[in-house]
């Protein structure tokens, strides 16, 4: 006799896999429904790709059957898209990208006065949260734009400190670096707003999960849950709450963060959709900034020209890189299928579609 069940076990590692998949398609909230238009479209592409690639016999084993979720490619694509929609936006020749413009950000001196002799004014732009790559950056007073930034390791980054030697209107220089923005902290809030009319449903927030029981309506439901559980997520920093229909999950403390909210129905209807009214914000945070060099005098910091190459989701990114995307995602997901098929030809030939993406828009 075995000492453990191992039919049970294999259960338990069958719904963390399940519960752990979810996670990732919910990683920005919401349930597992509620998937936009365009980021559907973008996963019936994929699978189309991924049809294509493989031998007529074998595409209908892809469908993966008798698992719980029958949409479970779907999921995995869900996943693997955002990742790849960064990866093509790193990679795809520079002029094919379709620029962001930070022309708009406020630059800050580094404390140089303007209209001095001894003190020429320098200073920094913080860069955006969705900063992927550099494209170009000009002051108004330069000459020229600056196309290549540099980094702190570079030996030319030193020369920076001092007037004589350091880049002015004529052959700028910038640097990408980083510095401590100080903040007012601010508590995460998430909320979660149950609907439906019967069943139970899994909550998960700040790293625990429970369960929520219908009765009556959404709002008793939502009263009955924070009085079953409120100590428990208490103990994970988070303070649990209703308003009607409403749960709202507050950090204990602020500045601190708690992993975002997902619910997912066990039985009949229970469900509801999560928001996060309040993102977390550190009372110190590192940011990465664009530091630049002149040797101006009497003149006013004002950015030009700043171009650079965001990073978006991958329903956001431009409608010629789609195909791109799209093989790449269908590459990862063949070779993850190639992995224990024994035949990891399919993934390579989707990746070869993708210089071909490429070369087209050339």
């Amino acid at each position: 006799m075995p000492i453990y069940d191992i039919s049970a076990l294999k259960q338990a590692y069958e719904d963390q896999f399940y519960d752990m998949l979810l996670q990732l398609l919910n990683s920005s909230g919401g349930s597992a429904g509620d998937l936009a238009g365009p980021r559907l479209t973008l996963i019936g592409t994929v699978k189309v790709k991924i049809d294509e690639m493989m031998a007529q016999t074998e595409g209908s084993q892809f469908n993966l059957g008798n698992v719980k979720n029958s949409n479970i490619i779907d999921i995995y694509i869900n996943a693997l898209l955002d990742e790849c929609a960064k990866h093509i936006l790193q990679t795809a020749p520079i002029h094919v990208i379709i620029p962001t413009d930070g022309g708009e950000l406020t630059p800050i001196s580094f404390g140089g006065v303007l209209g001095t002799t001894a003190i020429y004014p320098t200073g920094y732009v913080v860069l955006p949260s969705g900063y992927l790559k550099f494209v170009s950056f000009k002051m108004t007073s330069w000459s020229q734009e600056v196309n290549i930034p540099i980094l702190t390791s570079d030996p030319k980054y030193k020369y920076q400190k001092y007037v004589p030697v350091r880049g002015g209107v004529a052959k700028p220089v910038v640097v990408l670096n980083s510095t401590i923005k100080v903040n007012t902290p601010q508590k995460k809030i998430v909320t979660v707003t149950l609907s439906g009319t019967a069943g139970t449903a899994n909550i998960y927030c700040a790293g625990i999960t429970r369960l929520a029981t219908y009765s009556t309506s959404p709002t008793v439901t939502a009263t009955n849950f924070v009085t079953s559980w409120e100590t428990d997520f208490l103990t994970e920093g988070t303070v649990l709450t209703s308003d009607g229909a409403d749960l709202i999950f507050t950090a204990n403390v602020a500045g601190v963060d708690f992993n975002n909210a997902y619910i997912l129905t066990v039985v009949t209807d229970l469900t509801g959709t999560v928001v996060i009214t309040q993102a977390n914000v550190l009372a110190r945070e590192g940011v990465r900034t664009l530091e630049y060099y002149s040797i101006d005098k009497d003149v006013a910091h004002a950015i030009d020209k700043f171009l650079y190459i965001e990073n978006v989701g991958a329903e956001y990114i431009q409608d010629d890189l789609v195909d791109a995307l799209t093989w790449l995602c269908a590459a990862k997901v063949l070779q993850i299928w190639g992995q224990f098929s024994g035949n990891t030809s399919y993934a390579e030939k989707a990746m070869a579609q993708i210089d071909l993406c490429y070369k087209n828009l050339m």
